[in-house]
């Protein structure tokens, strides 16, 4: 009976260890696309802001957005 138990608390463990290294690949999968997602954003709020200063130098916004990349 405690062999069996304890090839099925091994099997167990196991399965946790599987699943928890799954869950760390999706929050690093997640996190890398938040911080994509919030660049994206900055990027596009900055340009924003400095196209009335740029605009006398003849830039247009993809011109700013490119500067800024």
């Amino acid at each position: 009976v405690e062999v069996a138990r304890s090839a099925q608390n091994q099997s167990l463990l196991q399965s946790m260890d599987r699943r928890a290294d799954l869950q760390l690949r999706l929050q690093h999968t997640v996190e890398g696309l938040s911080v994509v997602a919030i660049s994206y954003y900055a990027v596009g709020l900055m340009a924003n802001l400095a196209l009335p200063f740029a605009e006398p130098f003849g830039l247009e916004k993809t011109g700013v957005m490119a500067l800024l990349t």
